[in-house]
């Protein structure tokens, strides 16, 4: 007995253990992913449940998109289709099955008025019960004619169907189309789609499964069920007999609370190729979910030039409404104007685009603009759509009368080369007779700190020697300029030189102090002394600081004025 006690322990353990881990499965529905991307660009609308920081970047492939608008799906009032699939195959059990076609009847009343629920069957064949008409007494009736009898399990061509029908919503009807498929997991795939197939149709579709699968089934289908299901962006809740009647009880509430973001690419150029759809967040995770790009939003707008602006004599600005190609090359444009009766074409040698202002362009002309009234039109001009909408319009605009100084500023820089020639004439003019006048007057010599002319000093010597007794000496001096000439004089003491009249010996030079000097007698020695004077005295060309002793011959230098002395 106790044996068999161990035994029935054992199982039941065992049992506990599949049905933990299977319930487990169900706990995933709650990791954050991405359920769904519906791409028709240029608008791109996000399902996601679990990502609890913000959404800081999104890609569709390599381009980065533009967030426009955030909400929990029940805010949006969007609608959502159900296509629910009924595994009719005789190896559901029994005491499953009505219960499960009492939870889709029930399910019915929870959606919202806009939603719509599709019921398909499958075993040895797939069929459409109940379509989008319907009503919840057809839904009834239905219900009540489905047996599972069926030897065989079309689970995944079901699938397949069902994803082809959801294809064909319009985007303004309804983009979030989710399958619902209650099953036990097997199939049986015999010259129809199989589960790679319906995986890769499910993507290109972009539409999630949702997988209720009973516990009393092979843990294999189950675990195969779940991957499936995940993979598409659902998820696998598995249930036993005492839940199968409220399976779908809280499905509705469940897609109402995930979160919706829709973005915004710049252009609605599709691919009609798998590309990587990229969201990261704040904390740098990443979520990533392959997506189709094979729908898109019409363009129907065409672009135009908003404005044209003159911003030099040869140069203008002009604006699209929108980005466009072939803006930069310069055979795309003609800009004309009439001159006489006649139409001229103003000659276009580059156009660059300018990176402050959007969607502008600098053309630039071979040479000033004349003034007059100009017309801008342009060819191979697109937006940057499918549709690739030719610029529509031409642009007109109008280069006014010159100024007085604009007229004499154009002069200047059509004759420049003119102007620099004429400057460098005048410029040697000026050198050479400057060079002339020096040369005539005899160098240049500074009075009071101020260049002048040498012959513009007229040094006058006044020499006041009143007959007395002394020692006789002899100045010899020079003027620069004149001839050099030699002075007999006499002294007892001192003997003082320099521009007043009270010197013993004065001239009129204006570099020369009042009294620049004095000369002194010892009875054997001939003394020199500066009298503190601005320009100072010089013998022997040093400059002198204190009393000193001449010798015969010295030359003494004081303002314009050079003397050699002997006594």
């Amino acid at each position: 007995m106790v044996k068999h006690l161990k035994y029935l322990a054992a199982v039941l353990s065992f049992s506990l253990m599949t049905s933990t881990a299977m319930f487990m499965s169900s706990a995933e529905e709650n990791e954050a992913s991405i359920e769904q991307v519906y791409v028709n660009l240029p608008e791109v609308t996000v399902y996601e449940t679990g990502i609890q920081e913000p959404v800081t970047e999104a890609y569709l492939g390599s381009e980065k998109l533009t967030l426009s608008a955030e909400n929990m799906f029940s805010q949006t009032g969007e609608p959502i289709y159900y296509y629910m699939l009924l595994d009719v195959s005789n190896s559901m059990p029994e005491q499953y099955f009505d219960k499960i076609k009492s939870s889709i009847l029930a399910f019915e009343n929870t959606i919202g008025p806009n939603d719509k629920m599709f019921l398909y069957t499958f075993g040895e064949q797939v069929l459409l019960r109940l379509d989008e008409n319907h009503t919840p007494e057809n839904t009834a009736a239905v219900m009540a004619e489905i047996d599972n009898i069926d030897d065989r399990t079309l689970l995944f061509e079901a699938i397949s169907q069902a994803a082809d029908k959801a294809e064909q919503v319009p985007a303004n009807i309804c983009k979030r189309r989710v399958i619902a498929v209650i099953s036990d997991g097997e199939d049986f795939t015999v010259g129809m789609t199989g589960v790679q197939e319906a995986q890769e149709n499910l993507t290109e579709k972009g539409i999630p499964v949702y997988a209720f699968g009973i516990e009393d089934t092979a843990r294999e289908n189950i675990n195969n069920f779940g991957e499936f299901a995940r993979k598409s962006g659902g998820s696998l809740t598995v249930f036993g007999d005492k839940q199968a009647d409220t399976i779908l009880d809280t499905f509705h509430q469940k897609l109402a609370d995930y979160k919706v973001y829709s973005f915004v690419s710049d252009n609605n150029i599709i691919s009609n190729s798998m590309e990587a759809f990229t969201l990261k967040t704040e904390a740098n995770r990443t979520y990533t979910r392959n997506v189709l790009e094979s729908r898109h939003i019409p363009d129907q707008a065409a672009p135009v030039i908003l404005r044209t602006e003159m911003t030099a004599d040869d140069q203008l600005e002009l604006e699209y409404s929108e980005p466009v190609m072939g803006a930069e090359t310069t055979a795309n444009y003609t800009v004309s104007y009439t001159e006489k009766e006649e139409e001229k074409k103003a000659s276009v040698v580059g156009i660059s685009t300018i990176q402050d202002k959007e969607n502008t362009v600098l053309i630039t002309f071979s040479s000033d603009l004349q003034p007059g009234d100009y017309r801008v039109s342009v060819v191979n001009i697109t937006d940057i759509s499918m549709e690739k909408n030719q610029v529509v319009n031409t642009a007109e605009f109008t280069v006014a009368q010159y100024s007085m100084k604009t007229k004499i500023l154009h002069a200047v820089q059509k004759w420049y080369w003119a102007v620099l020639v004429f400057v460098i004439v005048v410029l040697i003019l000026i050198i050479w007779c400057v060079y002339r006048k020096v040369k005539k007057g005899k160098g240049v010599i500074y009075v009071d700190g101020k260049p002048v002319m040498a012959s513009d000093v007229e040094i006058h010597k006044h020499v006041s020697i009143e007959e007395q007794e002394g020692i006789p000496f002899w100045l010899r001096v020079s003027i620069k300029g004149n001839q050099p000439e030699e002075l007999a004089l006499k002294m007892t003491d001192s003997f003082i030189v320099g521009r007043s009249k009270i010197s013993n010996l004065f001239f009129d030079d204006k570099r020369m102090s009042r009294q620049h000097f004095a000369l002194e007698w010892d009875g054997t020695a001939m003394y020199i002394t500066d009298l503190n004077t601005t320009n100072g005295t010089a013998v022997n060309g040093v400059k002198i600081n204190k009393r000193r002793q001449l010798k015969q011959d010295d030359r003494i230098a004081a303002g314009s004025v050079e003397m050699v002395i002997r006594w």
